[in-house]
């Protein structure tokens, strides 16, 4: 799981280059239809500076990645970092990006996405 969440956040860094991020997410999803209709979906949240981190250390692998996560996380789903928790559906949004299936793909993952907000962002995102 961690490899592929480290994927994931690596395939997502260089797409939203010069864009404020809040967080990216990376969610799993466990039996059921979809990513919102699973039986269970379990999320990592991580923080623009662990991601970048991911993207620039050589040696900042997948078992460096978790570490850091697990030490960093705080036990609140609902702040970055967050080592396993309870998915959030991004898609009510007005202030956030929500990207799965290629990205996801192309990262080697079953499901990603990336919550920003700020401003500059064009196709109506609002923040992303």
């Amino acid at each position: 799981m961690w490899e592929l969440a480290g994927e994931a956040v690596r395939a997502m860094v260089p797409a939203f280059d010069g864009v404020f991020v809040r967080h990216y997410d990376v969610q799993f999803t466990f039996d059921g239809d979809g990513l919102f209709e699973a039986e269970e979906c379990r999320r990592i949240a991580v923080t623009p500076e662990l991601a970048d981190r991911l993207v620039a250390e050589t040696g900042f692998d997948a078992a460096a990645f978790k570490s850091a996560m697990l030490e960093a996380d705080d036990i609140d789903d609902h702040i970055a970092p967050v080592a396993w928790g309870e998915c959030v559906d991004y898609s009510s949004n007005d202030d956030a990006a929500v990207v799965t299936g290629a990205a996801a793909a192309a990262a080697g993952a079953s499901a990603a996405g990336a919550s920003c907000a700020g401003a500059g962002a064009a196709g109506g995102a609002g923040g992303c």
